[in-house]
């Protein structure tokens, strides 16, 4: 029988589709929080451990990706090993093989374990010796190892046999970065390149995004800046969507008038009281991770993670509206006690799934539950919110010094 508030939950399957389409989006960390939520309760499906350690891979958390990278590609190739050839889905089952092994070679590349790389590198092209991304992978494990020539020599065979032009372009355009001695000309030529991959039609999200850094990088290495600065931007703006600093300037100033300390004292509040829980509150780098590992450390305080409970329970019983970053309930005079006490009650029973008997404090992180600060208030009176916040200063220098 089903516990109330449970009828509403996502299946596992509509949290890995949705893991997955977030991650083709580009929007790597909410891919992975959906991605890592899977893995605690599945953790030898071999889909969920692909999906997981690619995003890892991808967010630069290398040696914990290589674990489950590593074990899916050994339960992938114990199942070819007994499937029949004949089997309509071998090609599927290959292909993910193949795209598992090529991840492992970069991501032991990337922790300075050559012989791993050598040894996943081989593998796929023992799949399939034509493989673009293959190769392409192979190519940048020559050139960590200084065989820059040999890696250029690697690419330029594979282009001229016709395989897959992206990753041959990203990787042609990693072996010349490395490469301190590459000349103007070898790197406009693969700006060029890069260039004409960007503007195919049809691209996800993620591959334009790696194409458009690339690029970026290149153009900075030529002296481009104006050029690299466009092109970090195009990718930053992938990420962000439609991101409008004057329309979210008008919801942020929205939401601080409307929920006001005079505004929500004319509401009358659900009388269960909501000491229990925490909410850690801050940009990236404020200090929220930190903080909240800190106070995981104390008996009877437990992290529930970066839950997206508020919003969905903002959108469902407070009227919530699409805002510019997330859903934002407006206007909070017009709320009805019944709404607020449903509201109340329906986050107790999601939260109850993720804390234990011992918990005195269920604290969750989310970054984007800044603007519902005022419904965490009035929904869960004496609810503990902790505002971390950064240095102005170091914020905005970030946007120029940190991976867009």
């Amino acid at each position: 029988m089903q516990q109330p508030g449970q009828q509403n939950q996502p299946t596992p399957k509509q949290v890995f589709e949705e893991a997955h389409r977030l991650m083709k989006m580009g929007d790597l960390y909410e891919a992975a929080r959906r991605a890592g939520k899977l893995r605690m309760h599945f953790p030898e499906d071999t889909p969920i451990l692909t999906l997981h350690g690619l995003v890892l891979a991808r967010l630069g958390v290398h040696p914990q990706a290589l674990h489950d990278l590593i074990r899916a590609a050994q339960q992938t190739e114990a199942a070819l090993q007994k499937e029949d050839d004949e089997n309509p889905a071998r090609p599927r089952i290959i292909d993910q093989l193949i795209r598992l092994s090529v991840q492992i070679c970069r991501s032991s590349v990337a922790i300075g374990e050559y012989a791993a790389a050598e040894e996943a590198i081989k593998n796929a092209l023992d799949w399939d010796p034509e493989r673009g991304d293959a190769v392409g992978a192979q190519a940048e494990l020559l050139a960590a190892q200084g065989k820059h020539e040999e890696a250029l020599k690697l690419i330029d065979k594979g282009q001229k046999e016709k395989m897959d032009a992206l990753p041959l372009v990203l990787a042609k355009a990693q072996v010349l970065l490395m490469q301190e001695s590459a000349g103007e000309e070898a790197l406009g030529g693969v700006a060029g390149e890069l260039d004409k991959q960007a503007q195919v039609a049809g691209q996800s999200a993620l591959d334009l995004g790696d194409l458009l850094r690339t690029l970026g990088e290149v153009y900075d290495r030529l002296g481009r800046y104006d050029d690299a600065f466009a092109s970090f931007r195009r990718a930053a703006k992938l990420r962000r969507g439609g991101y409008d600093p004057r329309n979210y300037t008008t919801m942020t100033t929205k939401v601080v008038h409307d929920w006001s300390a005079q505004n929500m004292s004319k509401i009358v509040r659900p009388e269960e009281p909501g000491e229990r829980y925490v909410f850690l509150l801050g940009a990236p780098k404020s200090g929220v991770e930190e903080l909240a590992a800190m106070l995981a450390q104390f008996d009877g305080a437990t992290v529930i993670g970066p839950l997206e409970t508020l919003s969905s329970i903002c959108v469902r019983h407070l009227n919530a509206r699409q805002g510019v970053l997330r859903p934002v309930p407006l206007e909070p005079q017009k709320l009805r006690g019944a709404q607020i006490r449903e509201a109340a009650d329906a986050y107790r029973t999601q939260v109850a799934g993720h804390c234990n008997e011992s918990t005195v404090r269920a604290i969750d992180t989310h970054p984007l539950n800044i603007p519902l600060a005022g419904a965490a208030a009035l929904m869960l009176p004496g609810v503990k919110i902790v505002m971390c916040r950064r240095n102005p200063i170091e914020a905005t220098l970030a946007c120029y010094c940190d991976a867009m």
